[in-house]
């Protein structure tokens, strides 16, 4: 709240996540008792084995205070737990059978919605030293890796320097500290100060002898409230000891590009966030995913290929054919128009030709 002086602390850059779909559906499953070890039987789902890496645990436990866990199957050893809904983080540096699983006994009184298992990827991005700490604004990843800072919020620090009038006045009753007039056309003054590390942000004029606060009128000036202030030279020499750190709108984003690790998506559900707040993602075509499909097709045309005949990748024979007998070259189905040794030139319309395997079945039926 205003009224909630403390020290203002940005971001001079932030960790994108990635999770993919839920390696499991425990929704599948019902709750039933899991031994941990000798003495003790709690309530979980079936264990699952997985390979080295960083992982989410996410349920929906309604209003219940019941813990869920996440634990090593074979030795019990903690790997997290929480409650009410919060997410669980944990790492496992190699392979692990795991369980998750609850602190009750019995699955009567409460009930655990929504448990779903992730595989997540971290992704940091710096911000540009140019920026300095970013305060508050928009970032975009896009498909290529490439992104966009959009920075709206920016820290404006108050020293002896910004000061051109101080003392009383009319504005108020008490004494304050004034600035010159901020640009109307460079920061929002309908906004107002968003934060302030020293001062309770007011509204309106202060009249109350013993209150302190900041305030951005919208004719542009800063007032600094306090009855400290009683000339220039002191509130000069007051804030040039401790300058005030407050924190303004931009009427207009200041834009910085940025280069991030890119940020592989995959088939089906992504779910991606930032732990600076929202973060928007421009998604691309699944490229890396649709090549690996199509390696992986690739790869299964020629294990069928090389159960009808001999495949060739390479400019020259690597075995003996005759007159009529068939390969595969480049993809396409061949038959030797003359004798081709090992080793031997490929030279289409010379001593092979592309056909069909409709036209080798019918040369082999006449």
């Amino acid at each position: 709240s205003p009224e909630n002086v403390r020290p203002i602390s940005g971001w001079t850059g932030c960790n994108v996540t990635r999770a993919g779909e839920s390696l499991i559906n425990y929704a599948d499953y019902d709750l039933r008792p899991v031994a941990q070890d000798s003495t003790t039987e709690r309530v979980g789902w079936p264990p699952i084995i997985l390979p080295p890496g960083s992982y989410l645990v996410k349920y929906n436990s309604g209003t219940s205070s019941v813990n869920v866990f996440v634990d090593n199957y074979v030795d019990g050893t903690s790997l997290g737990y929480t409650s009410r809904s919060n997410p669980i983080y944990f790492t496992l540096s190699e392979e692990s059978k795991i369980i998750v699983r609850t602190s009750a006994t019995t699955t009567t009184g409460f009930k655990i919605t929504d448990l779903a298992l992730f595989k997540i990827t971290t992704y940091p991005i710096t911000f540009p030293d140019s920026a300095g700490t970013v305060y508050g604004g928009t970032l975009t990843i896009n498909a290529d890796g490439n992104g966009e800072l959009l920075v709206d919020q920016i820290n404006y620090t108050i020293s002896g320097a910004e000061i051109v009038a101080a003392g009383g006045g009319t504005e108020a009753a008490i004494l304050y500290a004034r600035t010159s007039g901020l640009s109307s056309a460079v920061y929002d003054r309908n906004v107002g100060i968003l934060m302030c590390d020293k001062y309770p942000i007011v509204n309106e004029s202060v009249t109350d002898t013993s209150r302190i606060g900041i305030r951005l009128h919208t004719n542009g000036y800063i007032y600094l409230y306090n009855a400290a202030f009683t000339d220039l030279a002191t509130a000069k020499s007051i804030l040039d000891a401790s300058p005030v750190l407050a924190v303004l709108k931009l009427i207009t984003p200041t834009r910085y590009q940025l280069t991030a690790d890119q940020i592989t998506t995959l088939l089906g559900e992504n779910n991606i966030w930032a732990d600076c707040g929202n973060v928007t993602v421009t998604y691309g075509a699944y490229l890396e995913t649709l090549k690996a499909s199509l390696d992986r097709t690739n790869g299964e045309l020629d294990t069928l290929r090389a159960c009808i005949a001999p495949i060739e990748d390479g400019a020259t024979a690597s075995q003996k054919y005759e007159v009529g007998t068939y390969f595969f070259r480049n993809g396409s189905f061949c038959t030797a128009l003359i004798p081709i040794d090992p080793g031997g030139q490929f030279t289409p319309g010379t001593n092979y030709a592309v056909t069909t395997v409709a036209a080798a079945l019918i040369a082999l039926q006449s």
